[in-house]
Protein backbone atom coordinates (compact mmCIF):
# COMPACT_ATOMS: atom_id res chain seq x y z
CA UNK A 1 0.00 0.00 0.00
CA UNK A 2 2.67 2.80 0.92
CA UNK A 3 4.70 1.70 -2.53
CA UNK A 4 1.33 2.13 -4.63
CA UNK A 5 0.72 5.74 -2.52
CA UNK A 6 3.85 7.19 -3.57
CA UNK A 7 3.27 6.24 -6.78
CA UNK A 8 -0.09 8.42 -6.25
CA UNK A 9 1.66 11.23 -4.58
CA UNK A 10 4.38 11.24 -7.81
CA UNK A 11 1.74 11.55 -10.45
CA UNK A 12 0.15 14.35 -7.77
CA UNK A 13 3.06 16.21 -7.21
CA UNK A 14 4.00 16.39 -11.14
CA UNK A 15 0.54 18.34 -11.25
CA UNK A 16 1.28 20.63 -8.29
CA UNK A 17 2.85 23.64 -9.83
CA UNK A 18 4.37 25.17 -13.15
CA UNK A 19 7.43 23.15 -12.38
CA UNK A 20 7.03 19.38 -12.29
CA UNK A 21 10.73 17.95 -10.93
CA UNK A 22 12.09 16.63 -14.56
CA UNK A 23 11.17 20.60 -15.15
CA UNK A 24 13.08 21.66 -12.59
CA UNK A 25 16.42 19.79 -14.03
CA UNK A 26 15.92 21.12 -17.30
CA UNK A 27 15.17 24.99 -16.02
CA UNK A 28 18.34 24.44 -13.70
CA UNK A 29 20.23 23.30 -16.76
CA UNK A 30 19.28 26.39 -18.70
CA UNK A 31 20.20 28.87 -16.19
CA UNK A 32 23.53 26.99 -15.76
CA UNK A 33 24.32 27.34 -19.52
CA UNK A 34 22.93 30.72 -20.15
CA UNK A 35 24.00 32.47 -16.71
CA UNK A 36 27.77 32.23 -16.47
CA UNK A 37 29.63 32.21 -13.33
CA UNK A 38 30.24 35.35 -13.98
CA UNK A 39 29.72 37.39 -10.61
CA UNK A 40 27.68 39.46 -8.31
CA UNK A 41 24.30 38.66 -8.29
CA UNK A 42 22.67 35.39 -7.73
CA UNK A 43 19.00 33.60 -8.87
CA UNK A 44 15.21 33.70 -8.77
CA UNK A 45 11.21 35.25 -7.20
CA UNK A 46 9.01 34.97 -4.08
CA UNK A 47 6.22 37.17 -3.20
CA UNK A 48 6.83 39.52 -0.07
CA UNK A 49 7.09 43.32 0.32
CA UNK A 50 8.71 45.00 -2.82
CA UNK A 51 12.24 46.64 -2.34
CA UNK A 52 12.11 48.62 -5.56
CA UNK A 53 13.79 51.75 -5.81
CA UNK A 54 13.30 54.28 -3.19
CA UNK A 55 14.61 52.21 -0.20
CA UNK A 56 16.94 50.00 -2.31
CA UNK A 57 18.62 52.29 -3.98
CA UNK A 58 19.51 54.99 -0.91
CA UNK A 59 22.85 52.51 -0.83
CA UNK A 60 23.04 53.92 2.70
CA UNK A 61 22.90 51.57 6.50
CA UNK A 62 26.64 50.09 6.30
CA UNK A 63 29.05 50.16 8.74
CA UNK A 64 31.88 51.77 6.63
CA UNK A 65 30.17 55.14 7.00
CA UNK A 66 27.10 55.70 4.87
CA UNK A 67 29.53 56.39 1.48
CA UNK A 68 27.79 55.98 -1.52
CA UNK A 69 28.29 52.61 -2.28
CA UNK A 70 29.81 51.22 -5.64
CA UNK A 71 27.99 50.94 -8.54
CA UNK A 72 27.42 46.97 -9.34
CA UNK A 73 26.65 44.94 -12.53
CA UNK A 74 25.51 42.32 -11.16
CA UNK A 75 25.40 38.22 -12.33
CA UNK A 76 21.52 37.49 -14.23
CA UNK A 77 18.81 36.45 -11.82
CA UNK A 78 17.37 33.10 -11.69
CA UNK A 79 16.67 30.09 -9.08
CA UNK A 80 19.55 28.51 -6.44
CA UNK A 81 19.00 25.16 -4.97
CA UNK A 82 19.42 24.73 -1.41
CA UNK A 83 22.90 23.66 -0.71
CA UNK A 84 22.56 19.69 1.31
CA UNK A 85 23.20 21.60 4.58
CA UNK A 86 20.96 24.43 3.70
CA UNK A 87 18.05 21.36 3.09
CA UNK A 88 18.83 19.90 6.21
CA UNK A 89 19.18 22.58 8.47
CA UNK A 90 15.71 23.94 7.06
CA UNK A 91 14.08 21.44 7.88
CA UNK A 92 15.08 20.42 11.26
CA UNK A 93 14.27 24.42 11.82
CA UNK A 94 10.90 24.00 10.46
CA UNK A 95 9.50 20.41 11.47
CA UNK A 96 12.12 19.54 14.13
CA UNK A 97 15.22 17.21 14.90
CA UNK A 98 13.61 14.10 13.74
CA UNK A 99 12.54 15.82 10.84
CA UNK A 100 16.20 16.76 10.41
CA UNK A 101 17.77 13.61 11.13
CA UNK A 102 15.62 12.04 8.20
CA UNK A 103 16.40 14.63 5.98
CA UNK A 104 18.72 13.22 3.23
CA UNK A 105 18.83 15.04 -0.02
CA UNK A 106 21.41 14.38 -2.48
CA UNK A 107 25.06 15.72 -2.17
CA UNK A 108 26.37 18.61 -3.45
CA UNK A 109 28.93 19.30 -5.81
CA UNK A 110 31.23 21.85 -5.73
CA UNK A 111 32.54 24.74 -8.30
CA UNK A 112 35.55 27.37 -7.46
CA UNK A 113 35.81 25.74 -3.81
CA UNK A 114 32.06 26.12 -3.10
CA UNK A 115 29.13 23.87 -2.63
CA UNK A 116 27.25 27.67 -3.15
CA UNK A 117 28.40 28.01 -6.58
CA UNK A 118 28.16 24.54 -7.51
CA UNK A 119 24.34 24.86 -6.15
CA UNK A 120 23.74 27.71 -8.20
CA UNK A 121 25.83 26.26 -11.78
CA UNK A 122 25.09 22.84 -12.19
CA UNK A 123 21.65 20.80 -13.01
CA UNK A 124 20.05 17.66 -11.07
CA UNK A 125 20.30 14.53 -12.29
CA UNK A 126 17.46 11.78 -12.91
CA UNK A 127 18.99 10.15 -9.61
CA UNK A 128 19.50 13.28 -7.25
CA UNK A 129 15.67 14.01 -8.41
CA UNK A 130 14.84 10.65 -7.01
CA UNK A 131 16.84 10.81 -3.87
CA UNK A 132 14.90 14.28 -3.02
CA UNK A 133 11.73 12.30 -3.23
CA UNK A 134 12.83 9.93 -0.92
CA UNK A 135 14.37 12.38 1.33
CA UNK A 136 10.63 14.27 1.25
CA UNK A 137 8.87 11.08 2.32
CA UNK A 138 11.13 10.09 5.15
CA UNK A 139 10.76 13.47 6.50
CA UNK A 140 7.09 13.53 6.29
CA UNK A 141 6.89 10.47 7.80
CA UNK A 142 8.91 11.75 10.50
CA UNK A 143 6.75 14.57 11.31
CA UNK A 144 3.36 12.29 11.12
CA UNK A 145 5.71 10.63 14.09
CA UNK A 146 6.78 13.99 15.80
CA UNK A 147 4.65 16.80 14.53
CA UNK A 148 5.33 19.13 17.69
CA UNK A 149 7.12 21.33 15.75
CA UNK A 150 4.65 21.59 13.05
CA UNK A 151 2.28 22.81 15.13
CA UNK A 152 3.73 25.78 16.54
CA UNK A 153 2.38 26.98 12.96
CA UNK A 154 -0.47 24.54 12.62
CA UNK A 155 -1.90 23.93 15.98
CA UNK A 156 -4.88 21.57 14.49
CA UNK A 157 -1.89 18.75 13.80
CA UNK A 158 -1.82 18.03 17.64
CA UNK A 159 -4.79 18.96 19.26
CA UNK A 160 -7.26 19.03 16.27
CA UNK A 161 -9.92 19.06 14.83
CA UNK A 162 -7.81 16.34 12.68
CA UNK A 163 -10.17 16.85 9.17
CA UNK A 164 -10.15 18.64 5.97
CA UNK A 165 -9.33 21.85 7.51
CA UNK A 166 -6.41 21.13 9.33
CA UNK A 167 -4.84 19.66 5.70
CA UNK A 168 -5.81 23.50 4.66
CA UNK A 169 -4.05 24.99 7.79
CA UNK A 170 -1.21 23.46 6.77
CA UNK A 171 -0.80 23.86 2.90
CA UNK A 172 -1.69 27.68 4.06
CA UNK A 173 0.10 28.22 6.80
CA UNK A 174 3.72 25.98 6.96
CA UNK A 175 3.04 26.20 2.84
CA UNK A 176 3.80 29.82 3.33
CA UNK A 177 6.75 29.22 5.60
CA UNK A 178 8.29 26.27 3.15
CA UNK A 179 7.81 27.64 -0.09
CA UNK A 180 8.81 31.24 1.15
CA UNK A 181 5.85 33.17 -0.28
CA UNK A 182 1.99 32.71 0.14
CA UNK A 183 0.23 29.45 -1.93
CA UNK A 184 -2.36 30.13 -4.50
CA UNK A 185 -5.77 28.51 -4.53
CA UNK A 186 -5.08 26.25 -7.24
CA UNK A 187 -1.97 25.28 -5.34
CA UNK A 188 -3.67 24.67 -1.85
CA UNK A 189 -6.43 22.70 -3.50
CA UNK A 190 -4.01 20.14 -4.82
CA UNK A 191 -2.09 19.74 -1.73
CA UNK A 192 -5.36 19.24 0.18
CA UNK A 193 -6.31 16.82 -2.62
CA UNK A 194 -2.99 14.77 -1.98
CA UNK A 195 -3.26 14.60 1.69
CA UNK A 196 -7.19 13.63 1.23
CA UNK A 197 -5.89 10.75 -1.66
CA UNK A 198 -3.17 9.62 1.24
CA UNK A 199 -5.55 9.39 3.94
CA UNK A 200 -8.61 7.55 1.94
CA UNK A 201 -5.91 5.13 0.57
CA UNK A 202 -4.79 4.20 3.85
CA UNK A 203 -7.72 3.61 6.75
CA UNK A 204 -8.79 7.17 6.72
CA UNK A 205 -5.69 7.87 9.17
CA UNK A 206 -4.91 11.95 9.45
CA UNK A 207 -1.20 11.52 9.94
CA UNK A 208 -0.92 9.52 6.62
CA UNK A 209 -2.20 12.65 4.63
CA UNK A 210 -0.11 14.64 6.93
CA UNK A 211 2.78 12.77 5.81
CA UNK A 212 2.36 13.14 2.22
CA UNK A 213 1.10 16.57 2.18
CA UNK A 214 4.36 17.45 3.56
CA UNK A 215 6.27 15.86 1.44
CA UNK A 216 4.85 17.25 -1.74
CA UNK A 217 5.51 20.53 -0.10
CA UNK A 218 9.13 19.43 -0.05
CA UNK A 219 9.50 18.35 -3.28
CA UNK A 220 8.32 21.25 -5.09
CA UNK A 221 10.90 23.50 -6.38
CA UNK A 222 9.09 26.31 -4.27
CA UNK A 223 11.16 24.81 -1.52
CA UNK A 224 14.14 23.42 -2.97
CA UNK A 225 15.30 26.79 -4.65
CA UNK A 226 15.59 30.26 -3.36
CA UNK A 227 13.66 32.26 -5.98
CA UNK A 228 16.08 36.04 -6.64
CA UNK A 229 14.18 37.60 -9.53
CA UNK A 230 13.95 41.26 -7.56
CA UNK A 231 12.38 43.91 -9.35
CA UNK A 232 13.04 46.93 -11.10
CA UNK A 233 13.18 50.27 -9.04
CA UNK A 234 12.53 53.18 -9.67
CA UNK A 235 16.58 53.77 -10.54
CA UNK A 236 16.18 51.07 -13.54
CA UNK A 237 18.36 48.70 -11.43
CA UNK A 238 16.83 44.89 -10.27
CA UNK A 239 16.73 44.54 -6.39
CA UNK A 240 15.62 41.95 -4.61
CA UNK A 241 12.29 41.46 -3.34
CA UNK A 242 12.23 42.02 0.63
CA UNK A 243 11.62 38.06 0.77
CA UNK A 244 14.01 37.61 -1.53
CA UNK A 245 16.76 39.32 -0.01
CA UNK A 246 15.96 37.98 3.79
CA UNK A 247 15.65 34.50 2.47
CA UNK A 248 19.42 35.05 0.58
CA UNK A 249 20.77 36.68 3.84
CA UNK A 250 18.86 33.32 6.00
CA UNK A 251 20.48 31.20 3.71
CA UNK A 252 24.24 32.92 3.92
CA UNK A 253 24.20 34.10 7.91
CA UNK A 254 22.19 31.11 9.11
CA UNK A 255 22.55 28.78 7.06
CA UNK A 256 19.06 27.92 6.14
CA UNK A 257 15.72 29.65 4.86
CA UNK A 258 14.11 31.55 7.32
CA UNK A 259 11.63 30.82 9.78
CA UNK A 260 8.06 31.39 10.38
CA UNK A 261 8.67 34.65 12.95
CA UNK A 262 10.40 36.21 10.20
CA UNK A 263 7.91 36.33 7.48
CA UNK A 264 5.50 37.02 10.53
CA UNK A 265 7.64 40.08 10.64
CA UNK A 266 7.89 40.31 6.47
CA UNK A 267 4.21 40.61 6.14
CA UNK A 268 4.09 43.27 8.25
CA UNK A 269 5.77 45.36 6.34
CA UNK A 270 8.74 45.45 9.09
CA UNK A 271 11.63 44.49 6.96
CA UNK A 272 11.47 47.39 4.33
CA UNK A 273 14.54 49.93 5.50
CA UNK A 274 18.09 49.43 5.24
CA UNK A 275 18.36 50.15 8.99
CA UNK A 276 15.75 47.09 10.10
CA UNK A 277 17.84 44.74 7.69
CA UNK A 278 21.28 45.47 8.91
CA UNK A 279 19.31 45.01 12.47
CA UNK A 280 17.71 41.80 11.58
CA UNK A 281 21.38 40.76 9.60
CA UNK A 282 22.67 41.61 13.63
CA UNK A 283 20.54 39.64 15.74
CA UNK A 284 21.41 36.79 13.21
CA UNK A 285 24.54 37.32 13.99
CA UNK A 286 24.18 36.47 17.03
CA UNK A 287 21.75 33.09 16.62
CA UNK A 288 23.79 29.87 17.49
CA UNK A 289 22.91 28.80 13.63
CA UNK A 290 25.36 31.59 12.76
CA UNK A 291 28.09 29.85 14.74
CA UNK A 292 27.93 26.86 12.41
CA UNK A 293 27.11 28.78 9.58
CA UNK A 294 30.31 30.26 9.34
CA UNK A 295 32.36 27.52 10.53
CA UNK A 296 30.65 26.31 7.35
CA UNK A 297 32.28 28.57 5.17
CA UNK A 298 35.24 28.31 6.68
CA UNK A 299 35.21 24.21 6.46
CA UNK A 300 35.35 24.87 2.78
CA UNK A 301 37.59 27.79 2.28
CA UNK A 302 40.35 26.00 4.55
CA UNK A 303 39.76 22.63 3.16
CA UNK A 304 39.32 21.22 6.77
CA UNK A 305 36.27 18.74 5.49
CA UNK A 306 38.76 17.02 3.15
CA UNK A 307 40.94 15.96 5.60
CA UNK A 308 38.69 13.46 6.91
CA UNK A 309 38.33 12.06 3.29
CA UNK A 310 42.24 10.90 3.25
CA UNK A 311 44.40 8.32 3.61
CA UNK A 312 47.36 7.69 4.50
CA UNK A 313 49.72 4.82 4.40
CA UNK A 314 49.82 3.28 8.00
CA UNK A 315 53.48 2.12 8.17
CA UNK A 316 55.22 5.50 7.35
CA UNK A 317 52.51 7.78 9.12
CA UNK A 318 51.01 5.46 11.74
CA UNK A 319 49.43 8.61 13.84
CA UNK A 320 46.95 9.08 11.28
CA UNK A 321 43.88 7.91 11.42
CA UNK A 322 39.95 8.43 10.53
CA UNK A 323 39.26 8.97 14.22
CA UNK A 324 42.32 11.17 14.62
CA UNK A 325 41.57 12.95 10.73
CA UNK A 326 37.68 13.63 12.14
CA UNK A 327 39.52 15.36 15.62
CA UNK A 328 41.89 17.50 13.33
CA UNK A 329 38.84 19.00 11.33
CA UNK A 330 37.39 19.35 14.67
CA UNK A 331 40.43 21.21 15.96
CA UNK A 332 40.26 24.20 12.86
CA UNK A 333 36.91 24.85 13.33
CA UNK A 334 37.40 24.97 17.16
CA UNK A 335 39.90 27.76 15.86
CA UNK A 336 37.60 29.46 13.70
CA UNK A 337 34.57 29.46 16.36
CA UNK A 338 37.00 30.77 18.87
CA UNK A 339 38.39 33.76 16.84
CA UNK A 340 35.09 34.80 15.13
CA UNK A 341 32.84 34.79 18.44
CA UNK A 342 35.02 34.83 21.41
CA UNK A 343 37.94 37.14 20.16
CA UNK A 344 40.84 38.06 22.13
CA UNK A 345 42.39 41.36 21.50
CA UNK A 346 42.01 43.12 18.49
CA UNK A 347 43.15 41.22 15.58
CA UNK A 348 39.68 40.21 13.89
CA UNK A 349 39.96 36.89 11.90
CA UNK A 350 44.16 38.16 11.50
CA UNK A 351 44.44 36.00 14.85
CA UNK A 352 43.53 32.73 12.64
CA UNK A 353 47.16 33.30 11.05
CA UNK A 354 49.21 33.81 14.18
CA UNK A 355 47.44 31.70 17.18
CA UNK A 356 49.43 30.34 19.39
CA UNK A 357 47.26 28.33 21.00
CA UNK A 358 44.89 25.46 19.63
CA UNK A 359 42.38 23.20 21.01
CA UNK A 360 43.10 19.19 21.24
CA UNK A 361 41.49 15.97 22.52
CA UNK A 362 43.59 13.03 23.44
CA UNK A 363 43.38 11.56 19.88
CA UNK A 364 45.39 14.58 18.57
CA UNK A 365 47.18 15.43 21.40
CA UNK A 366 50.20 13.01 20.35
CA UNK A 367 50.42 15.06 17.16
CA UNK A 368 51.42 18.40 19.58
CA UNK A 369 53.49 15.85 22.04
CA UNK A 370 51.05 16.94 24.93
CA UNK A 371 49.17 15.55 27.20
CA UNK A 372 44.84 16.06 28.10
CA UNK A 373 42.88 14.18 29.77
CA UNK A 374 40.82 11.25 27.82
CA UNK A 375 37.34 12.34 28.72
CA UNK A 376 35.98 12.95 25.03
CA UNK A 377 36.45 16.23 24.97
CA UNK A 378 38.91 19.08 23.45
CA UNK A 379 40.75 21.22 25.56
CA UNK A 380 42.82 24.22 24.97
CA UNK A 381 46.51 23.96 25.00
CA UNK A 382 49.72 26.29 24.23
CA UNK A 383 51.52 24.67 21.02
CA UNK A 384 54.90 23.76 22.20
CA UNK A 385 57.55 26.36 21.15
CA UNK A 386 59.72 23.96 19.81
CA UNK A 387 56.64 22.80 17.34
CA UNK A 388 57.49 26.56 15.81
CA UNK A 389 53.48 26.66 14.18
CA UNK A 390 51.08 29.30 14.68
CA UNK A 391 47.53 29.54 13.28
CA UNK A 392 45.62 27.16 10.76
CA UNK A 393 48.26 27.36 8.59
CA UNK A 394 50.38 24.77 10.31
CA UNK A 395 47.17 22.67 11.90
CA UNK A 396 47.57 19.01 10.85
CA UNK A 397 44.39 19.41 8.77
CA UNK A 398 45.90 21.70 6.47
CA UNK A 399 48.98 19.90 6.50
CA UNK A 400 47.43 17.14 5.72
CA UNK A 401 44.49 17.36 3.27
CA UNK A 402 47.36 19.05 0.95
CA UNK A 403 49.68 16.17 0.64
CA UNK A 404 49.97 12.54 -0.74
CA UNK A 405 48.99 9.41 1.29
CA UNK A 406 52.76 8.47 2.02
CA UNK A 407 54.86 12.14 1.53
CA UNK A 408 54.59 15.37 1.81
CA UNK A 409 53.12 18.00 -1.42
CA UNK A 410 54.99 21.16 -0.99
CA UNK A 411 53.23 22.50 -4.46
CA UNK A 412 49.66 21.55 -3.19
CA UNK A 413 50.48 23.46 0.16
CA UNK A 414 52.08 26.46 -1.58
CA UNK A 415 49.05 26.12 -4.60
CA UNK A 416 46.63 26.48 -1.17
CA UNK A 417 48.01 29.87 0.30
CA UNK A 418 48.97 31.30 -3.37
CA UNK A 419 45.16 30.76 -5.23
CA UNK A 420 42.85 30.29 -2.21
CA UNK A 421 44.05 32.86 0.77
CA UNK A 422 46.00 35.40 -1.47
CA UNK A 423 44.06 34.65 -5.07
CA UNK A 424 47.36 34.48 -6.74
CA UNK A 425 45.94 32.80 -9.86
CA UNK A 426 48.02 29.80 -10.67
CA UNK A 427 47.55 27.98 -13.70
CA UNK A 428 46.82 24.32 -13.53
CA UNK A 429 49.76 22.42 -15.45
CA UNK A 430 49.66 21.47 -18.91
CA UNK A 431 47.61 18.60 -19.93
CA UNK A 432 50.10 16.99 -21.81
CA UNK A 433 52.81 17.46 -18.87
CA UNK A 434 53.47 14.41 -17.03
CA UNK A 435 53.21 15.43 -13.52
CA UNK A 436 55.42 12.44 -11.57
CA UNK A 437 58.16 13.75 -9.94
CA UNK A 438 61.12 11.51 -11.30
CA UNK A 439 62.75 9.23 -8.60
CA UNK A 440 65.70 10.07 -6.79
CA UNK A 441 68.98 8.93 -8.09
CA UNK A 442 70.56 9.29 -4.69
CA UNK A 443 69.19 9.05 -1.69
CA UNK A 444 68.47 13.50 -0.86
CA UNK A 445 65.64 15.36 0.62
CA UNK A 446 62.12 15.85 -0.74
CA UNK A 447 63.10 19.52 -1.32
CA UNK A 448 66.51 18.66 -3.38
CA UNK A 449 64.59 16.35 -5.72
CA UNK A 450 61.95 19.01 -6.65
CA UNK A 451 64.14 22.05 -6.78
CA UNK A 452 66.66 20.02 -9.23
CA UNK A 453 63.69 18.96 -11.06
CA UNK A 454 62.25 22.68 -11.64
CA UNK A 455 66.40 23.71 -12.14
CA UNK A 456 65.70 21.51 -15.35
CA UNK A 457 63.19 24.07 -16.89
CA UNK A 458 60.01 22.82 -18.54
CA UNK A 459 56.53 24.18 -19.00
CA UNK A 460 55.98 23.62 -15.35
CA UNK A 461 58.67 26.04 -13.97
CA UNK A 462 56.63 29.09 -14.54
CA UNK A 463 53.95 27.16 -11.78
CA UNK A 464 56.51 25.72 -9.61
CA UNK A 465 58.62 28.73 -8.79
CA UNK A 466 54.96 30.41 -7.65
CA UNK A 467 53.79 27.18 -5.17
CA UNK A 468 56.91 25.12 -4.24
CA UNK A 469 58.76 27.99 -2.42
CA UNK A 470 56.21 28.41 -0.07
CA UNK A 471 55.36 25.17 0.57
CA UNK A 472 59.27 24.25 1.42
CA UNK A 473 58.35 26.12 4.47
CA UNK A 474 55.79 23.34 5.61
CA UNK A 475 58.94 20.50 5.40
CA UNK A 476 59.19 20.11 9.38
CA UNK A 477 55.49 18.93 8.83
CA UNK A 478 54.84 15.69 7.44
CA UNK A 479 52.02 14.38 5.58
CA UNK A 480 50.04 13.73 8.28
CA UNK A 481 50.82 17.13 10.22
CA UNK A 482 53.22 15.73 12.89
CA UNK A 483 56.76 17.72 13.06
CA UNK A 484 59.91 16.11 11.82
CA UNK A 485 63.33 17.01 11.81
CA UNK A 486 64.78 14.76 9.14
CA UNK A 487 63.51 14.29 6.14
CA UNK A 488 64.91 10.89 4.69
CA UNK A 489 67.56 11.33 7.23
CA UNK A 490 68.65 14.47 5.88
CA UNK A 491 68.54 18.41 7.90
CA UNK A 492 65.65 19.90 6.97
CA UNK A 493 65.63 23.15 4.72
CA UNK A 494 62.26 25.20 5.36
CA UNK A 495 63.85 28.74 4.50
CA UNK A 496 62.89 30.80 1.79
CA UNK A 497 61.88 33.69 -0.35
CA UNK A 498 59.25 34.56 -2.25
CA UNK A 499 58.25 37.47 -4.15
CA UNK A 500 55.45 39.13 -3.01
CA UNK A 501 55.61 37.31 0.15
CA UNK A 502 58.87 38.39 1.83
CA UNK A 503 61.44 35.85 3.56
CA UNK A 504 61.04 33.21 5.96
CA UNK A 505 62.91 30.47 7.81
CA UNK A 506 59.97 28.43 8.23
CA UNK A 507 56.15 27.54 8.69
CA UNK A 508 55.65 29.61 12.04
CA UNK A 509 57.27 32.93 9.79
CA UNK A 510 55.50 32.08 6.80
CA UNK A 511 51.89 32.32 8.85
CA UNK A 512 52.88 36.17 10.06
CA UNK A 513 53.60 37.37 5.91
CA UNK A 514 50.51 35.95 5.27
CA UNK A 515 48.84 37.85 7.69
CA UNK A 516 49.94 40.45 6.89
CA UNK A 517 50.18 40.80 3.01
CA UNK A 518 47.53 42.94 1.36
CA UNK A 519 45.87 40.73 -0.72
CA UNK A 520 44.24 38.28 2.11
CA UNK A 521 41.93 40.63 2.95
CA UNK A 522 40.52 41.31 -0.30
CA UNK A 523 40.76 37.31 -0.89
CA UNK A 524 38.43 36.55 1.75
CA UNK A 525 35.79 38.97 0.44
CA UNK A 526 35.92 36.91 -2.72
CA UNK A 527 35.50 33.98 -1.23
CA UNK A 528 32.54 35.27 1.17
CA UNK A 529 31.29 36.48 -1.74
CA UNK A 530 31.00 33.34 -3.35
CA UNK A 531 30.13 31.41 -1.11
CA UNK A 532 26.86 33.98 -0.15
CA UNK A 533 25.59 34.53 -3.45
CA UNK A 534 27.14 31.53 -5.41
CA UNK A 535 28.58 33.14 -8.30
CA UNK A 536 32.05 34.22 -8.59
CA UNK A 537 33.15 37.83 -8.90
CA UNK A 538 34.26 39.52 -11.86
CA UNK A 539 34.51 43.09 -13.41
CA UNK A 540 30.94 44.16 -12.58
CA UNK A 541 31.17 43.44 -8.90
CA UNK A 542 35.26 44.03 -8.08
CA UNK A 543 34.47 47.87 -6.94
CA UNK A 544 31.50 46.69 -4.50
CA UNK A 545 34.10 43.87 -3.16
CA UNK A 546 37.05 46.36 -2.74
CA UNK A 547 35.14 48.41 -0.99
CA UNK A 548 33.76 45.95 1.53
CA UNK A 549 37.66 44.49 1.74
CA UNK A 550 38.32 48.30 2.67
CA UNK A 551 35.55 48.08 5.40
CA UNK A 552 36.84 44.99 6.89
CA UNK A 553 39.82 45.79 7.55
CA UNK A 554 39.03 49.51 9.16
CA UNK A 555 37.06 47.42 11.20
CA UNK A 556 39.85 45.62 12.56
CA UNK A 557 38.99 42.49 10.30
CA UNK A 558 35.67 41.67 12.08
CA UNK A 559 33.73 39.40 10.47
CA UNK A 560 30.46 40.33 11.50
CA UNK A 561 31.01 44.16 10.40
CA UNK A 562 32.02 42.19 6.68
CA UNK A 563 28.72 39.71 6.31
CA UNK A 564 26.42 42.84 7.66
CA UNK A 565 27.95 45.08 5.23
CA UNK A 566 27.99 42.27 2.45
CA UNK A 567 24.17 41.66 2.98
CA UNK A 568 23.70 45.14 2.60
CA UNK A 569 25.99 45.64 -0.17
CA UNK A 570 24.80 46.38 -3.88
CA UNK A 571 26.63 43.38 -4.87
CA UNK A 572 24.30 41.44 -2.70
CA UNK A 573 21.31 42.40 -2.94
CA UNK A 574 20.88 43.14 -7.12
CA UNK A 575 20.76 40.92 -9.24
CA UNK A 576 20.87 41.19 -13.50
CA UNK A 577 17.49 40.19 -16.07
CA UNK A 578 16.56 36.56 -15.04
CA UNK A 579 17.43 34.39 -17.66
Amino acid sequence: MQHRTSRDLAIAVSLLSPWALAGCRDDATSHADGGQDTGGGSTGTTSGGADSGSTAADDSGSSSGGEQLPDVVPAPGGLRRLRSDQYITTVAALLGPNAGSAAAPPPDAPLLGFDSVGATQLPLSPAAIEQYERSAIAVGNAVMLAPETLAAVVPCVVDGPQDEGCYVQIAERFGRVAWRRPVTGDELDRLVDIARVARTKNNDQFGIGLKYEIAAMLIAPEFLYSVEIGEVGDDGKRWLTTAEWATRTALFVLGRAPDATTFTRLDAGELEDDDARAQLAKQWMAHPDARAAVGRFFDELLRAREVVTKAKDPNLFPLFTPEVAASMRKETLRLVDHVVFEPEGDQGLLALFDADYTWVDAKLAAIYGVDVPDDGGFHRIDIPADQRRVGVLSHPALLATASHHDRNSPTRRGLFIQRVLLCNEVPPPPGDVDTTLPPPTEPTTLRARMEGHIEQGGACIGCHAQTDPVGFAFEFFDASGVRRELDNGFPIDASGAVDGLGEFDDAADLALLVRDDPRLSPCLVRNLYRHAVGHAEDDGTADALAWLSDGFVAAGHDLETLIVDLVLNPAFRQVGEPQ
